[in-house]
């Protein structure tokens, strides 16, 4: 048993001193599903697209590439095909560790923490810094953030914005 930082969508790597910082430098997964950041670390990322089920799905790749998604967030036409993981499934093995968090996934975060939610793995974690993206991709607009987290609050995981 230890502590186990989970980091969804760190893009090119640049949260990996950041989150070493808040909370100690512990075992670290990172999730990015675009290829073309994998060069930029030091140990490469698991370059899948954190989700909920294994499956195969079009990632958006836009001309900003902090918005690149597996939602439409920019007039692009430019995808590729991303594997994709169930990060429910795949966070069981972590039942017994002390789990933080970071999910920046670009609109994935609300189908990822209703299904945790919904199949109790949310209580595998410890920490939760998530950004939520439902104001800014119109597929995600009907979410309620403010649901989510007070459903995460009663679980007794402690939640920030990122």
């Amino acid at each position: 048993m230890g502590k186990k930082i989970i980091n969804c969508g760190s893009r090119k790597g640049e949260t990996i001193a950041k989150l070493k910082e808040l909370f100690g430098d512990h075992k670290m997964y990172c999730f990015e599903p675009n290829p073309v950041f994998n060069k930029e670390y030091k140990t490469p990322p698991i370059n899948k697209a954190v989700w909920i089920e294994n499956t195969t799905k079009k990632f958006r790749l836009c001309n900003n590439s902090q918005s690149n998604s597996l939602y439409k967030r920019c007039n692009t036409q430019q995808t590729i095909d991303v594997e994709c993981i169930d990060f429910s499934e795949w966070i069981k093995q972590f039942k017994e560790d002390y789990l933080i968090v970071k999910m920046d996934i670009e609109g994935a975060e609300f189908e990822v923490l209703k299904k945790m939610i919904k199949d109790n793995t949310i209580d595998y974690v410890n920490e939760l810094l998530v950004e939520f993206h439902g104001s800014k991709i119109e597929e995600c607009k009907h979410y309620d953030k403010e649901e989510i987290k007070e459903q995460i609050k009663k679980r007794g995981v402690k939640i920030k914005e990122w």
